[in-house]
């Protein structure tokens, strides 16, 4: 499951979302479309780190933080900070291949329609 959530993050950073999109499960990508994927903070991100993964036969769940060194808040010079935003990914192997079925971020504006 990490490789499928790598492939998924590297995705976003690199501002594919249709190559992010192929690895939802078909649910998910009936609910959302390729534009949901792309959010503006997302480019500003400088880094992803899995903070737990848990593996329970066909089924895991990541824990991931996204850390971004230069997110601006504010008009004044001093107002950089370092940013970080957890979430958690879900992942289900069906037919062989690992799956995202539950994508907090930056899936949540999609799936509550």
């Amino acid at each position: 499951p990490e490789a499928t959530a790598q492939a998924y993050i590297q995705a976003l950073f690199d501002e594919d979302a249709d190559v992010a999109y192929g690895y939802l499960a078909a649910d998910l990508q009936r609910e959302c479309k390729p534009s949901d994927l792309d959010l503006w903070w997302v480019r500003r991100a400088d880094s992803a780190s899995f903070d737990e993964v848990r593996v329970d036969g066909n089924h895991a769940e990541i824990e991931l933080r996204l850390l971004s060194t230069d997110f601006d808040v504010g008009i004044f010079p001093f107002d950089n900070y370092d940013y970080s935003q957890e979430t958690e990914l879900e992942l289900d192997r069906l037919g062989g291949e690992w799956v995202i079925t539950d994508a907090t971020w930056p899936l949540a504006g999609c799936t509550w329609r």
